[in-house]
């Protein structure tokens, strides 16, 4: 089966999950109704927080903080941290062998003014940047997957980064949120 084939059919998948969802993306709104959501999923509770993960990644309009900070305070920093991290990762490799396939017509979309030489060179000189871009929530890491499957970067420097710098998000997003339940709901 060919990349491209592979990767439509993971935004398939991730966009059926979604659909089948529907209504059920109101869980978003608020701990008790995530918790009574992920609650009949048992030990599959943090898998379910891993897909919404995932599909939340990859759609961008929606806040990438928020299900890392509900996994905290559902599910404590391991428990959290590792759900959040899984789905971040997963949906960071699928943007950069997006873009890596479909080329800069992808990063255009959400950046109309992309230049891929810019770019380019300016990864080169400052890798340093976008590791600590994705490790702070600061930005989209989305976005940021998009541009560099652009980009010159090989696959292992960037799985490596992006996991090592996505980890660190995740732990800070998933121990402010576990310190939120800590103060409002415990």
């Amino acid at each position: 089966m060919s990349a491209v084939a592979v990767v439509v059919l993971i935004m398939l998948g991730v966009f059926s999950i979604a659909y089948l969802l529907g209504d059920s993306v109101a869980v978003f709104g608020d701990r008790e109704r995530l918790e009574s959501f992920v609650r009949p999923y048992g030990m599959f509770g943090p898998v379910v927080i891993s897909l919404l993960v995932l599909i939340e990644s990859l759609i961008a309009p929606l806040p990438g903080g928020v299900l890392p900070m509900l996994a905290g305070a559902l599910y404590g920093i391991p428990g959290g941290v590792l759900a959040s991290w899984v789905g971040n990762f997963l949906a960071a490799m699928i943007a950069f062998a997006i873009a890596r396939i479909w080329g800069e017509r992808v990063v255009r979309f959400f950046m109309p003014s992309f230049s891929k030489e810019t770019y380019s060179d300016f990864v080169k000189k400052n890798q340093w940047f976008f590791w600590a871009t994705f490790a702070f929530p600061t930005a989209p890491s989305d976005v940021l997957s998009f541009a560099l499957g652009t980009s010159t970067m090989g696959w292992n420097q960037y799985t490596i980064g992006v996991g090592a710098s996505l980890l660190l998000r995740m732990v800070l997003l998933v121990s402010f949120g576990e310190s939120l339940a800590n103060i409002f709901f415990i």
